[in-house]
């Protein structure tokens, strides 16, 4: 099973890990407060290795995710079973997940991921989220390690810092309530939480001990009274008495009833925690519980209602259970209410208090439209079903401030601090940067000194340095920075000024590059015989250079051509271009083999050198196939050097090539001035060899069956004679009956494959052709047998009676064999099959005597 171990306390945000099961993951995964006077405060992650691993065969990573936000901390690579000291001034307050990775021998990854586990900072909190909301100096990038930073550019030439001090101890006088974002650090389903016992229905719990001090209103409290309608009260007479569900119509501040002064309400709406009250079968009862969690310093009470059913209308339907909590944190008194969803239905009015009343009733703070005299509430909406859920913070406000607000230099508390309960600070420019850090110590109603404190950075941007780069032509004028430059000379000139803006200087400089404007400029090109060339916005074809090429003896042929450009450097110049025509090869193509056969050694491409004024002879060559031919075993030939005296390329066929249609480009290459590239593309077939057909007597040819010709399957046949189809010639062989093959004529068939490829044979010749076999006598008397002659293949001999009684049947291997024949006077037929095929049955007469 997948573990879920979340730690309250910094942030990061981890990847996702997938778990593989190469080897074992780390079990007992623990966390430790240590307070150490080197390492500092914090907490070490350690974990029991797998007791399979062996020492040093795997190292661990330990992630750390913090809820909700983008910060993220890692300790990679470590080889031992524990964390160093993660120090608490690291991070900040929120809801962590630990995950612990082992790194396998394998290179795999497996990973886990911790118990339910919430810790808040030691007493020196930091802040960030509203756990300790204390002091806070601003800043728009916190940073792991708990500082803020404030970056800010040329414009600005001071920054004020002015600490946001929302919590100054001393007696609460009231309370200022207000929205939040939605960002709950507890789960509403406390692990390890305890339940409150709420089985009978408007009715107060037990009470429950506060371990820490709490400021309500002017009086301080160390224990707590858990309601039956989401509420709660100091008051603990009220222990397991009746509790109403009704608030007043007037809504709060409001004496009456009783039981409903000195508490806190979140929400405060008729709920039926009694399952007895409805018949079953009961859906929804919902969980009812409390935890104190968190370090001395920075703990908080939680009361957690999930998924309660409203009274009369929520047991059996989801859209009408609720779940909110209330929590209280330790030294501010801050007090806020989490609502994951809150339906309402007809009973009551639908009415919701939240919010907070004093001992007297007299005073009261509620959230807006959260009142008891407000209209029905809901955080789902009605038409579109979408539920929003909500959050409010009710915050203390003293008459008599109780607290000390001390600046000091850097990241450290430590010494005399410049200033104190100063309420803003003026950062100059000239000072480049700064770090500051406010320490806040707030004594509670009960004069119990609690400290918090945030660090932040102010500096400036690094003062720029603006690069300019200017190219123009003689002559053109200039300016820069509303001064003119000189450019009647050409070259390359520099010129840097410096502008002072709110103390932060900017740098200029300037790169001015200044051209000369040519009335005459050569240049020089080469291009190769047949090519286009482009100079200026004219193209020149070959049509129009050939005729104006000089020809010198031992020189190239060349020409010149003028423009008037505009390119250089955008300056118009009159250009001289002599133009170089290298002579390219001059090469034609004669047609392929009019037949490859697949039994052919090779086949020869030829070429012809067709010259002409500016060209000259091809030196090289190089084949290359496509892929299909490569599959069936062709190669590529590297740059093979032409014989003298002949332009052949001979194309080697594989062996037991497969006949189909291949192509393949021949490029012919000069290697002397390496000018042009002469590809020739080729689409060629490899026909069937003539060996797959078989010459049966004068008037048949057959294809051989799958066992002589290689293993081909055909599907389909289609003979051709003088290369003109034989109409209803569509078997494995063509067979003339009354005519005669003539010796002068040719056949080919096309075969298609199982594959549907169709592909023809090479041409055929037939060949005179005589009998295999013959029998001597035909009357058998006497020493009954009867002589085989054959004259080509061997033979098979099968002796029947007249009425199709295989009798016997013999192998004939020579030339020459003796049969015996059956001993009883008649008629018999003898059947000879030869090995390549030919069949014929004689009749044969034994006579007794």
């Amino acid at each position: 099973m997948k573990k879920i171990f979340t730690l309250l306390v910094i942030g990061v945000v981890c990847a996702n890990f997938n778990v593989f099961a190469a080897c074992p993951p780390p079990t007992n995964i623990q966390i430790i407060t240590v307070s150490d006077p080197i390492a500092g405060n914090g907490i070490i992650v350690l974990w029991t290795p797998d007791p399979g691993t062996v020492p040093g065969s795997v190292t661990y990573d330990v992630h750390l995710e913090r809820e909700g936000f983008n910060n993220k901390d890692s300790v990679m690579g470590t080889a031992n079973n524990q964390t160093p000291v993660l120090q608490y001034s690291r991070y900040y307050n929120g809801m962590y997940k630990i995950t612990v990775c082992v790194h396998c021998p394998d290179g795999s990854v497996v990973c886990v991921d911790m118990e339910d586990l919430y810790l808040i900072n030691h007493p020196e909190c930091k802040v960030d989220v509203p756990i300790c909301p204390g002091v806070d100096a601003g800043g728009v990038k916190p940073v792991m390690g708990g500082i803020k930073e404030i970056e800010l550019g040329c414009g600005t030439d001071r920054y004020v810092v002015k600490p946001s001090v929302p919590v100054m101890g001393g007696v609460i006088d009231d309370y200022v309530v207000t929205s939040i974002p939605y960002k709950p650090q507890f789960p509403f389903v406390i692990p390890n939480g305890f339940a409150i016992d709420l089985s009978e229905d408007d009715r107060f719990a037990n009470i429950a001990h506060l371990p820490f001090k709490f400021c309500f209103y002017e009086n301080v409290y160390e224990n707590v009274l858990m309601g039956p309608n989401g509420n709660l009260t100091f008051t603990l007479a009220k222990a397991g008495a009746p509790c109403t569900w009704i608030p007043p119509d007037n809504g709060f501040p409001n004496p009456i009833p009783a039981e409903l002064k000195n508490s806190v309400f979140g929400v405060f709406e008729d709920i039926d925690p009694d399952p007895s009250h409805v018949n079953p079968p009961v859906t929804f009862h919902g969980t009812f519980q409390y935890a104190v969690l968190g370090k001395e310093g920075c703990r908080v009470f939680l009361m957690s209602y999930n998924d309660v059913p409203l009274y009369s209308c929520g047991r059996n339907d989801s859209t009408a259970i609720n779940s909110y909590q209330i929590v209280l944190y330790e030294g501010t008194n801050i007090i806020e209410v989490y609502v994951k969803q809150r339906a309402v239905c007809a009973w009551n009015g639908g009415k919701g208090v939240i919010g907070v009343q004093n001992i007297d009733g007299t005073k009261a703070t509620c959230a807006p439209l959260r009142n008891g005299n407000d209209p029905a509430w809901s955080t789902i909406d009605p038409y579109t079903g979408v539920n929003t859920p909500e959050a409010w913070r009710f915050t203390p406000v003293s008459a008599n401030a109780n607290y000390s607000l001390n600046w000091y230099n850097g990241t450290s508390t430590s010494g005399t601090p410049f200033a104190t309960n100063i309420d803003s600070l003026v950062i100059n420019c000239s000072e480049a940067s700064r770090t500051l850090t406010l320490k806040l110590d707030i004594f509670t109603c009960e004069n119990e000194p609690i400290t918090y404190r945030d660090t932040l950075k102010v500096y400036w941007k690094n003062k720029p340095v603006i690069q300019e780069n200017v190219s123009l032509c003689q002559g053109e004028p200039f300016s820069w920075r509303g001064k003119p430059k000189d450019t009647q000379f050409a070259g390359t000139f520099d010129f840097e000024e410096s502008v002072g803006v709110n103390c932060c200087d900017s740098t200029y400089r300037l790169k001015l590059t200044v051209h000369n404007t040519y009335q005459h400029y050569n240049e020089k090109d080469t291009i190769c015989d047949g090519e286009n060339y482009k100079f200026g916005d004219r193209i020149y074809t070959p049509d129009y250079y050939r005729p104006q090429l000089y020809i010198l003896p031992s020189m190239l042929p060349y020409l010149f051509l003028n423009d008037t450009l505009s390119t250089k450097f955008g300056c118009d110049s009159v250009v001289q271009l002599k133009l170089t025509v290298l002579p390219a090869p001059n090469v034609s193509a004669s047609p392929l083999p009019a037949e490859i056969c697949g039994d052919d050694v090779s086949f020869t491409v030829k070429y012809v050198d067709i010259g002409g004024g500016n060209s000259v002879p091809p030196t090289s060559y190089f084949v290359e196939f496509e892929d299909k031919a490569k599959a069936a075993g062709f190669a590529d030939i590297a740059t093979t050097y032409f014989p003298t005296g002949t332009f052949d390329v001979e194309i080697p066929i594989p062996t037991n090539v497969v006949p189909d249609t291949y192509e393949c480009t021949v490029t012919v290459f000069d290697d002397i001035f390496q000018c042009i590239e002469l590809p020739f593309k080729y689409t060629f077939e490899v026909y069937y060899p003539t060996s797959i057909l078989q010459q049966k007597w004068d008037d048949v040819i057959a294809v051989k069956n799958s066992y002589y010709n290689g293993g081909y399957e055909f599907t389909k046949f289609e003979w051709y004679h003088n290369d003109a189809l034989m109409l209803g010639q569509n078997n494995s062989y063509i067979y003339l009956g009354n005519e005669t093959l003539q010796q002068t004529d040719t056949y080919y068939v096309d075969l298609t494959r199982t594959d549907g490829t169709v592909m023809r044979t090479c041409s055929f010749h037939p060949g005179e052709k005589k009998p295999d076999v013959s029998l001597y006598p035909r009357i058998v008397a006497g020493d009954n047998s009867v002589s085989v002659y054959l004259t080509k293949s061997p033979a098979v001999a099968r002796i029947w009676t007249t009425t199709g009684i295989l009798l016997q049947s013999a192998r004939i291997k020579e030339p020459q064999q003796e049969i015996a024949m059956p001993q009883q006077t008649g008629t018999y037929l003898f059947e000879l099959i030869t090995d390549d095929g030919y069949r014929e049955a004689l009749p044969i007469v034994v006579r007794r005597y």
